[in-house]
């Protein structure tokens, strides 16, 4: 299970001195179109005001930061939070602490950010990273071809000093599930495609659930950190999900709206890998005699025939295909066989004497 590891908060207790005031202050620079940002939309007008003003001084690495006056400790931490979740170039915050009055808990009076490194080595890093992703997005901008180059090129690792960031991801190919997503950010915004991280909990097959992280896009949610790489292979269960989907396995936190997703394809369907019969089934598990990999996905109702099929004896689904279509199918080398909790996907990967024909 792929885990994100939260900012620590550390409360201090300061004397009172005199805060600036929040005026309107001006959108943040960042690298990417605003438009892209689907979290901006997401955003209540208090949050956006105080991560405006939080922003550059945060871009900066200022030391200690005083707050607005009667800044609220609760939207200040939500603040924080979502700045340093789905802000990419914002990579260099470890953490923070949170200077209050005792007898006003509830008002944030300052903030002491901690970060990894000087200003001079995050500007140099945040050059060489947005130099890469915007030449992985010049090479090719699709969104898929993203998504698969990201997973094809990164491990998941929860060792390296930049994992939880897109640095971990595209500069050094190692990241957890929030360098991953983190990545999926700046590369989509970066080609014009509207993007959020996402923060809440996600369960895998064998039921264990952690927090996570994962993304939203206008086409779909995807996971990238579960589109791992098998010998090469790139799984799509998670790729251009509806909210439906989604849910079967992620659990977002409170307070996200998401666009609506209604009616838009994912990607078995969008690439005709979404069967329905036990004739198309045959048909798509037939491109193994030619030793093409198969990744489909099964309707809800095929499924449900399958598993009744197989409930009383030993067989796999090649075998109930074959049988129902009274036809021999040549061996093959099964990859994954997912159950309805992983979106009812197959995976075969063909013998390799057949793939070497």
């Amino acid at each position: 299970m792929q885990k994100i590891r939260f900012l620590p908060l550390l409360c201090v207790v300061l004397m009172l001195f005199t805060a600036p005031t929040l005026l309107a202050q001006q959108e943040p620079d960042t690298p990417y179109p605003a438009e892209t940002m689907l979290s901006v939309r997401m955003m209540p007008p208090g949050e956006r005001s105080l991560r405006n003003f939080l922003y550059p001084k945060l871009m900066a690495q200022e030391g200690s930061i005083q707050l607005p006056a009667g800044t609220s400790y609760n939207l200040l931490v939500q603040t924080l939070d979502n700045m340093r979740n789905d802000y990419p170039e914002l990579f260099h915050i470890e953490s923070y602490r949170v200077h209050y009055q005792r007898n006003q808990p509830d008002v944030a009076q300052s903030i002491s950010p901690r970060y990894l490194c000087s200003a001079e080595e995050a500007s140099a890093l945040r050059k060489q990273l947005l130099e890469t992703a915007q030449s992985w997005v010049d090479e090719n901008p699709d969104p898929l071809a993203l998504y698969e180059r990201l997973v094809q090129n990164t491990t998941y690792s929860p060792d390296s000093m930049w994992q939880h960031a897109a640095v971990g991801a595209l500069l050094y190919g190692e990241a957890t599930c929030a360098g991953y997503a983190q990545a999926i950010s700046l590369l989509y915004r970066l080609a014009g495609i509207p993007c959020a991280t996402i923060i809440g909990e996600a369960s895998d097959t064998s039921g264990e659930t952690g927090l996570h992280a994962w993304n939203v896009t206008n086409f779909g949610f995807l996971d990238a950190t579960w589109g791992a790489a098998f010998d090469g292979h790139v799984f799509h269960s998670n790729y251009a999900m509806g909210e439906a989907d989604m849910s079967i396995d992620h659990t977002p936190n409170r307070g996200y709206t998401f666009p609506d997703l209604s009616g838009v394809p994912n990607y078995y369907q969008a690439h005709g890998l979404y069967v329905s019969t036990e004739q198309e089934l045959l048909t798509q598990l037939m491109r193994l005699v030619d030793g093409e990999t198969v990744e489909i996905q099964l309707s809800p109702d095929l499924y449900a025939r399958y598993t009744a099929a197989m409930k009383d004896k030993q067989s796999d689904i090649v075998t109930f295909c074959a049988e129902a279509a009274g036809v021999e199918i040549p061996f093959y080398d099964p990859c994954r066989i997912l159950s309805d909790k992983a979106h009812r996907v197959l995976l075969l990967i063909p013998h390799p004497e057949l793939a070497e024909q």
